[in-house]
C-alpha cells in the first residue's frame, strides 16, 4: 500500500507543528516557509495550498536547508553550484585583500584568515 499524503494531511501536520510551537513560545516564520514537492520527473502533483496562519506558503523548485541545497529532484547539481560560488567568492575576496595587505599588518592577517577559512572550506566541502 503506498501512502500519498494530501493538502489537507500537510496542513494539519503543520497546524500541529504551530501549536508546538506557540506552547514552547516559539514562532513559525510564513515569510521564510516554503514547500518543495520531491518526485520523479514523470510524476504529475495534483493541486492545492499549503498555508500557515491563513498566508498560502510559496513552492519552489529549489531551497538551501542546513546550508545544503535541494532541489525537487534531489540531484547534486545546484548545491555543487552553489558551493562553487561560494569558494570562487572567498578566493577573489582573498586575493583582493592580499593585493591591498602588503600595507596594512592587519589586513594582512585579515587575508590569511580568508584564506585558512576557504583552505578548510575547499577540504570539506
Amino acid at each position: 500500500m503506498e501512502i500519498h499524503p494530501t493538502y489537507d494531511d500537510v496542513n494539519n501536520a503543520i497546524s500541529k507543528v504551530e501549536k508546538w510551537f506557540s506552547a514552547n513560545n516559539l514562532l513559525l516564520n510564513e515569510m521564510k516557509t516554503k514547500c518543495i514537492r520531491f518526485s520523479l520527473p514523470n510524476v504529475r502533483h495534483g493541486s492545492g495550498t499549503i498555508s500557515v496562519r491563513n498566508k498560502e506558503l510559496e513552492f519552489v523548485n529549489c531551497t538551501v536547508f542546513l546550508g545544503i541545497t535541494l532541489d525537487n529532484r534531489l540531484q547534486w547539481g545546484p548545491h555543487i553550484s552553489r558551493t562553487c560560488t561560494g569558494i570562487t567568492v572567498i578566493v577573489g575576496l582573498n586575493l583582493s585583500l592580499s593585493n591591498i595587505a602588503h600595507r596594512s599588518k592587519s589586513l594582512k592577517k585579515a587575508a590569511h584568515s580568508c584564506g585558512r577559512k576557504a583552505e578548510i572550506y575547499f577540504d570539506y566541502a
